[in-house]
C-alpha cells in the first residue's frame, strides 16, 4: 500500500462507499459497453411485425481497437442486464 494513501484519512462516507463497491464487485464479471435496443422486422409474411408490431432485440455495443463491436444479447439474458 502506498504511503500517500491511508484509509484512516478517508471520511466515514468514503470508507462506506468503497466497502460497498468492493462488496458489489467481488466475484462478479463486468462488461464495458452500452445496451442498445433495436426494433426490426423478421421478414415472415404473416408475422405481426408486418403490421407494425416490430420485434425487439438487445445488443451490447463496445469499442474494440477503435471499432464498434455489437453483440446480440440472447432473449433469455435480456431481463438481467436491463435491470442492472
Amino acid at each position: 500500500m502506498s504511503d500517500d494513501f491511508h484509509r484512516a484519512k478517508l471520511s466515514a462516507a468514503e470508507r462506506n462507499f468503497r466497502s460497498e463497491v468492493a462488496r458489489l464487485t467481488l466475484n462478479r464479471w463486468f462488461l464495458r459497453g452500452s445496451l442498445s435496443e433495436r426494433l426490426g422486422k423478421c421478414g415472415k409474411p404473416n408475422c405481426r411485425c408486418t403490421r407494425g408490431e416490430l420485434h425487439k432485440s438487445l445488443y451490447l455495443v463496445q469499442s474494440q481497437d477503435g471499432k464498434l463491436r455489437q453483440i446480440c444479447v440472447p432473449q433469455a439474458w435480456q431481463e438481467r442486464p436491463a435491470r442492472r
